[in-house]
């Protein structure tokens, strides 16, 4: 995997968390508590944030969006 960029890596690496949750509550019979499920949004959340913030500054790349003046 030498063309996966460390960054990408890192981030895809934060949701190892939220895929073994949930290969237990599937293979496993464990229990979808409120918990879980509210934990596994925020980590879900916050990787999306990362990956939208990338993009934006990416698709901009001097800093300057359009949404933003």
């Amino acid at each position: 995997m030498p063309s996966l960029k460390s960054t990408h890596a890192s981030i895809v690496q934060l949701s190892v968390p939220v895929l073994a949750a949930a290969g237990g509550v599937a293979f496993l019979g464990e229990a979808l508590t409120l918990r879980l499920a509210l934990a596994s949004a925020a980590i879900l959340g916050g990787i999306a944030l990362v990956i939208l913030e990338q993009q934006a500054a990416t698709d901009h790349p001097g800093g300057v969006r359009a949404d933003k003046p």
